[in-house]
């Protein structure tokens, strides 16, 4: 069983994100993935729901300069709730006023451990409150 995929900078489009998403639904116990450095977009982001939600081993996912936007990161809003192991979420060279609203307050509040290395980083220097 695999437990890790590291696809960072692949090439990886909408197209393949809809490939990728399809073998993906029979990992359900992956726990670590790396998509970033991909050009997924929010069509790539909404073609992964189905498979990220079935994930609840995920603890750590790299969505970083992926260009999901706020329509792709509110397509995975609701895949990040059932995530319950989740430790690590990376969403590094996000428009941050764009996706941090859209993170479900329950996921960041109850629990849920998440690395929001992009907000973090933005709040140290006083850019985000």
């Amino acid at each position: 069983q695999m437990s890790k995929l590291l696809l960072r900078g692949t090439n990886l489009g909408e197209e393949g994100a809809r490939a990728l998403a399809s073998a993906l639904e029979k990992m359900p116990e992956m726990s670590k993935l790396d998509l970033s450095y991909n050009i997924l977009g929010a069509e790539g982001a909404r073609a992964l729901v189905p498979a990220l939600e079935r994930m609840a081993e995920m603890s750590e996912l790299d969505l970083s300069g992926t260009d999901l936007g706020a329509e792709g990161a509110r397509a995975l809003a609701p895949a990040l709730e059932r995530m319950p192991q989740m430790s690590k979420l990376l969403l590094d060279e996000m428009p941050t006023k764009e996706i941090y609203p859209l993170i479900p307050e329950e996921v960041m509040m109850d629990g849920w451990k998440a690395t929001l290395h992009y907000v973090w980083k933005l709040r140290e220097q006083g850019e985000v409150k």
